[in-house]
């Protein structure tokens, strides 16, 4: 195990704050270009892409390399790309996790890249605290945010070949009002990708609100991938946000063509639209509900914040 700090990277835009690196006990580490490894490592020497680039090549060339662990100032689609990349070309690469180090902690990014079972969890979460409403000179503006994305896929040289940097990015740019074009231009280029992975087995999403937008992609996505087996909405943070009738009346009316693999968990809304507001910052225990789409009919089961085990949540399974 092998652990780095740089105390003077507080005020660096990119660069590491920490590095954590476990390698298994038979590796050559006399073989390793330290000097290498520890001039990148230098926040300053990291503030271009190809300088992250260049880290990726001297951490891929470490043999026996296991785990990474780190954090940096900026968690940006090349960090999250370069990651992803390095644990796909990595045989012996077990798990990959970076967060995102700041003074504010209104804001925090998180990315996990491991080997499950044999397939690649991807996970990326994105906690940007600002309020989900704002009150217009007209109406209230609702703020649309994407705080958790978990993908289940087979291990296998094509996934190294898919470019995962217009995945990231969506992800990590989704923040924005739902009256905004762009926010829902973003919306269908993130569920387009995920239509393109190969084989893809599992999703997960954590999203506010569930836009028609959203509900349509969902159902698209669903059609487009015959492998995918399980697919996880929750409506808000862990599944904290109230569910819209809007969403939900599309995924009514096509749960015929959703397979049975789509269950959606939220705050039931059973009032009407004016006071869902109101509603969703009460959030009272026994409207928390788990709705499963199979066949032609919709299961609800309530369940209870009190409960609600954050570890379980954050598993796709």
């Amino acid at each position: 195990m092998l652990s780095v700090q740089d105390p003077e990277s507080h005020g660096a835009q990119r660069g590491l704050k920490d590095f954590t690196l476990r390698l298994s006990l038979d590796a050559q580490i006399a073989t390793i270009d330290w000097r290498r490894f520890f001039h990148y490592c230098v926040a300053d020497n990291l503030e271009t892409d190809d300088h992250v680039g260049a880290l990726m090549s001297c951490l891929s060339s470490m043999p026996g390399l296991e785990e990474v662990r780190t954090s940096v100032g900026h968690l940006d689609e090349h960090w999250t790309t370069g990651f992803l990349q390095l644990f796909l070309t990595s045989p012996h690469l077990k798990r990959i996790s970076c967060s995102l180090k700041m003074a504010d902690s209104k804001y925090s990014q998180e990315l996990c890249v491991e080997n499950y079972k044999g397939m690649l969890r991807l996970t990326l979460k994105n906690f940007n605290r600002v309020p989900l409403f704002l009150e217009g000179k007209s109406k209230c503006r609702i703020h649309l945010s994407l705080t958790c994305a978990i993908l289940l896929v087979p291990l296998s040289p094509e996934l190294q070949h898919l470019d995962w940097t217009p995945f990231f990015s969506r992800c990590l740019a989704l923040e924005g009002f739902t009256d905004c074009p762009d926010t829902d231009e973003c919306v269908e280029a993130l569920l387009s990708f995920l239509s393109r992975v190969p084989d893809l087995r599992g999703v997960r999403l954590d999203l506010f609100p569930l836009t028609s937008t959203w509900a349509s992609g969902v159902v698209t996505l669903v059609q487009s991938q015959p492998t995918l087996s399980t697919l996880r909405l929750y409506c808000g943070e862990q599944g904290h946000g109230t569910l819209s009738e809007e969403g939900l009346h599309i995924l009514q009316q096509s749960q015929h063509l959703l397979r049975g693999i789509l269950s959606l968990t939220g705050l039931r809304c059973r009032v009407s639209a004016d006071q869902c507001l109101n509603h969703t910052e009460q959030k009272h225990d026994d409207e928390r509900v788990e709705l499963t789409f199979s066949g032609d009919s919709v299961e609800e089961r309530d369940i209870h914040i009190a409960h609600y085990d954050e570890d379980d949540a954050l598993q796709l399974w």
